[in-house]
């Protein structure tokens, strides 16, 4: 027995909103960490512009420079994790909580194989189809 068309984008759907309550749920944690805490988001944001020069020493090849902001970024981690932990939450509070780790809530993984949650998504249809 197979599943038509119908179910399938039923379960697809399912997991568009899946992704996006999970995006809602971690931008509500992220401003509420950042009003709490605003040198995380300056630290963010430097992180952010010294990923943009290791994209263009990158290019030009500059070793020493990259080393130079790699060890900065990594400088800057450092303190975002110690900021966090000191405020009370966890060092992953700022990333998104999928329900399933294997797809990230896609229903696939990064081999493009469908995950084990969405095939059992297909057999809860085809069990409540009997």
């Amino acid at each position: 027995m197979t599943i038509g068309k119908e179910h399938f984008y039923n379960i697809q759907r399912d997991y568009d909103q899946k992704q996006f309550q999970v995006n809602y749920e971690r931008s509500k944690r992220v401003a509420e960490v950042y009003a709490k805490v605003p040198a995380l988001k300056d630290i963010k944001d430097t992180i952010a512009s010294l990923q943009i020069s290791k994209a263009k020493n990158i290019l030009t090849n500059n070793a020493f420079e990259l080393e130079n902001i790699n060890n900065k970024i990594i400088a800057l981690i450092h303190k975002r994790d110690q900021l966090l932990s000191g405020s009370g939450y966890s060092l992953n509070y700022l990333e998104p909580w999928y329900q399933c780790n294997d797809c990230n809530d896609t229903g696939y993984t990064e081999e493009h194989e469908m995950c084990h949650c969405f095939k059992q998504a297909v057999i809860d249809i085809l069990y409540s189809l009997l």
